[in-house]
């Protein structure tokens, strides 16, 4: 009778502890990399129904496990539940670089792309911003355009990578005052989706790239907004590339996704976590072990073996600039 009882008394506690984590739990039996491969049909819904339905098999565990943990033991309360993360190939990564993976990637391409471009190649930076990547065309001639000047304190933790005072070309991305043809390489990263007309610019972008010339892109597919107000635009797809570059006069040469569905899930996960620190109550230690290291973690252990391109954060494109045929 005193069992009954204290079960009793124990439900309305589990049923708290348990309530945040079904979505996620039902999210994870779908993709766990623990059972190998995606479950069968069976298996899902007898998983599914146990953890919609609060039932004992998996909500016992984790309410009473949840219900005497402290903050600091959360952690292996739920790797003894849902596993350890130490086994996974993503395990040597840092969180940062597997939930920023797509600012690591891009960074990395233009790196090789610009150990590509030969020494004194003229080189336009278009909505350059603070010309993070000035450095790595040291050995070009690099010039920057943007629609203003930064007209900051000149005060900062960020100061000594702020080069706003720098740019070479301070003017609409649809009006750059040059000749046809007047650089070697153009770069353009993650700038049309605060461009009112994207396709004026990139057709301006193509204008000043030399016949031959090489242009690289990037723009998101997805993304929350940013850079208020100047965020006009997504959803940079590759028949987006395909069809204004070469209609401009270039020619494809790469597009490449930046990472897949589960990669993108990832991240906007740690972002909900990152807002939801700012209130002390919504964030908890075993949210936090959930949203900001298994699941990233996890999910990008998925993207490896389940890439899904429709889902992707965005591209980045590699395009030549075709040389007109001899009159």
């Amino acid at each position: 009778m005193a069992k009954s009882v204290a079960v009793m008394q124990m439900r309305p506690l589990i049923a708290r502890a348990v309530q945040p984590f079904q979505h996620v739990l039902l999210k994870l039996l779908t993709l766990s990399v623990r059972l190998g491969a995606r479950p069968s049909g069976s298996e899902f819904r007898t998983l599914a129904l146990r953890v919609l339905a609060a039932q004992p098999a998996l909500a016992m565990p984790l309410g009473q496990g949840l219900a005497t943990a402290s903050a600091e033991n959360a952690k292996g309360v739920l790797q003894g539940l849902l596993g350890d993360t130490r086994a996974v190939d993503t395990a040597h990564d840092s969180i940062d670089e597997l939930v920023n993976f797509s600012a690591y990637w891009r960074n990395d391409w233009v790196a090789q792309k610009a150990a590509s471009v030969p020494a004194g190649a003229r080189v336009l930076d278009a909505g350059a911003g603070q010309c993070q990547y000035k450095p790595l065309f040291a050995h070009a001639r690099y010039q920057a355009q943007d629609f203003a000047q930064y007209g900051g304190t000149e005060q900062g933790p960020l100061q000594e990578t702020w080069q706003y005072p720098k740019l070479d070309y301070v003017c609409d991305i649809t009006s750059i005052p040059v000749e046809d043809g007047s650089f070697d390489a153009v770069i353009c990263t993650e700038v049309l989706e605060h461009v009112p007309d994207p396709v004026a610019a990139v057709r301006e972008l193509c204008r000043v790239t030399r016949e031959g010339g090489r242009l690289f892109i990037s723009a998101p597919l997805g993304s929350g907004i940013h850079q208020e107000p100047y965020h006009y635009f997504g959803g940079f797809s590759p028949y987006f590339y395909k069809k204004y570059l070469e209609a401009f006069g270039c020619e494809i040469v790469e597009i490449r996704p930046l990472g897949g569905l589960f990669r993108h899930v990832a991240q906007e996960v740690h972002r909900a976590a990152r807002t939801m620190e700012a209130d002390g109550e919504a964030m908890t230690g075993e949210r936090r072990y959930v949203m900001m290291d298994w699941l990233p973690r996890m999910l990008s252990e998925m993207d490896n073996k389940y890439f899904v391109e429709q889902f992707t954060v965005g591209y980045l494109v590699e395009a030549r600039k075709r040389e007109q045929a001899a009159a």
